[in-house]
């Protein structure tokens, strides 16, 4: 790969915001490329020393320096010192002005990029994006939880430990490869993660998109107002003014949203479910779920679609008119872009099917890992289930354990058949979670050991029954401990049908 970018002198570089100024005598400097892990600084480089959740930066400065850095970003309240000939530079909000200045740094970014943010549904949006403009002859690209792809399906890094949103520097240096490989049109997941950090800002967004919102992170983000606010930056700082914002209208936040989207100057794209009250951009009158996949029929501007898909689900439905319209919004035609719906393929590990058509039972495959996402996979399947709706789930270790109860009772409820096992426990005790969903399914059967949880609930399972197989969706490891180990809910499900 050719290097992407030109140098930049110091002073030029960190011109994002005037907020940081550089002595005269750094004025000459040339800047070679920018990092965030002091173990990939090369002679040249600007170190950003940023405080995390389980490191401190600043005890890197000396490593970087050593390697050749000749500048270093960090908070305004530190207070070491740093060689003559490298330039310190300080500043109150040190991880947005490393975003911006990464994004200049590498500079080349394709032409159209959109941005999707929500709870559950941006893997399934940035994919359906990307499928249907390349059904359009678009080269286009997604960057999200499944890894990245382009229209040739090709992935650029490697899926395992990859973040939503990835850090500043490798989701920069992918887009900046992606526009060199001609990729004129790209989505990529927000994360509410990624937002709050300032990963995206600078990057030249167009088109914003929020799908939904519903318990999720609160370990992180604290509280729901947070864990919305997080998610709302991208309308109201990252997106570029007078964009498009591609809002869900029938959600609670809508309303919200919408505000601070017309107080950016970006025009709305609105979906939802035909309301008398009030016209959206894209209006849905029926959805109607089949063994087969579903039927759609909505309004856009005016005209009328009736479209047959094979996804499963009447939230992929939502999905694929929230990606429609997000299409759209770059400049497609809105006849080719409703047609392409019915070519556009299953997201993996997103209510896939994993039994081959006319199997005596079904299993499929989601990623549904919060009660919201839960309650509408089983919801779902419910009506589609002649026999027993099975359901085999449990909940990540060091993450938000209020949900774990909450999951617990939404399988009671829906599913006949509820098997409690184990996510990816990380670092607790995989028994204790188990017993914390437990408390709200009390009569549910509790195997320890995801393997033989799948493995118990497929041979048990009678002609007409349904199995969802439910929480990792597309991960490929389970995490034990420090372990990380190879298990693919796909590939493990087949093992035993």
């Amino acid at each position: 790969m050719k290097n992407l970018n030109k140098k930049w002198l110091l002073p030029q570089l960190i011109n994002v915001g005037g907020s940081i100024s550089v002595d005269e005598k750094f004025a000459n400097i040339e800047v070679n490329g920018v990092a965030l892990d002091s173990r990939k600084v090369e002679d040249g480089f600007l170190f950003a020393a940023l405080k995390g959740a389980n490191s401190d930066g600043t005890e890197y400065i000396e490593s970087a320096i050593k390697s050749g850095a000749v500048a270093v970003l960090c908070d305004e309240d530190f207070q070491g010192a740093v060689p003559e000939n490298v330039c310190l530079l300080k500043s109150s909000n040190p991880r947005q002005i490393f975003s911006l200045i990464a994004s200049k740094y590498y500079e080349q970014q394709p032409e159209v990029i959109a941005a999707v943010t929500g709870t559950n549904g941006k893997t399934s949006v940035v994919h359906f994006c990307r499928e249907i403009w390349k059904i359009l002859g678009k080269h286009a690209a997604s960057v999200g939880t499944v890894g990245i792809e382009d229209s040739e399906g090709k992935v650029e890094f490697e899926r395992s430990n990859f973040l939503t949103t990835p850090d500043p520097v490798k989701l920069r240096k992918i887009i900046s490869q992606l526009a060199e490989r001609g990729v004129s049109h790209l989505a990529f997941e927000a994360s509410s993660h990624g937002l709050h950090q300032y990963r995206p800002d600078g990057l030249k967004i167009k088109i914003g998109a929020f799908t939904n919102l519903s318990r999720d992170h609160l370990d992180y983000h604290g509280n729901f107002e947070n864990y919305l606010n997080a998610k709302m930056r991208l309308f109201s700082e990252v997106m570029e003014e007078k964009g498009v914002a591609v809002l869900n209208a029938d959600i609670e936040q809508f309303e919200q949203l919408e505000k601070a989207c017309y107080d950016k100057g970006h025009t709305v794209f609105s979906y939802g479910r035909y309301n008398r009250k009030r016209k959206n951009y894209i209006d849905i009158f029926d959805i109607i779920n089949t063994s087969d996949g579903q039927q759609m029929s909505f309004e856009v501007m005016g005209k009328v679609y009736n479209i047959n898909t094979s996804l499963i689900g009447e939230f992929q439905a939502f999905n694929m008119l929230c990606a429609m319209a997000v299409v759209i919004a770059s400049g497609a035609n809105i006849d080719e872009a409703a047609f392409a719906l019915e070519e556009v393929p299953c997201v993996p590990g997103r209510m896939q099917r994993v039994t081959e058509p006319g199997a005596d039972f079904d299993v499929i495959v989601d990623y549904s890992h919060t009660p919201d996402a839960l309650e509408k996979a089983l919801s779902v399947l419910k009506p589609l289930t002649k026999g027993n709706l099975w359901v085999v789930f449990g909940c990540g270790g060091d993450r938000d354990n209020g949900k774990r109860p909450m999951m617990g009772e939404v399988a009671a409820k829906i599913a006949d058949k509820v098997v409690v096992t184990d996510d990816n426990p990380r670092n607790e005790d995989p028994e204790l979670i188990r017993k914390e969903i437990l408390v709200a399914v009390p009569d549910a059967i509790e195997i320890d050991g995801r393997k033989k949880a799948i493995e118990y609930a497929v041979s048990n399972m009678q002609k007409g029954d349904m199995l969802l197989v439910a929480g990792k969706g597309h991960e490929k490891t389970q995490t034990i401990g420090e372990q990380v180990l190879p298990f693919d809910d796909v590939e493990v499900a087949k093992e035993f049908i």
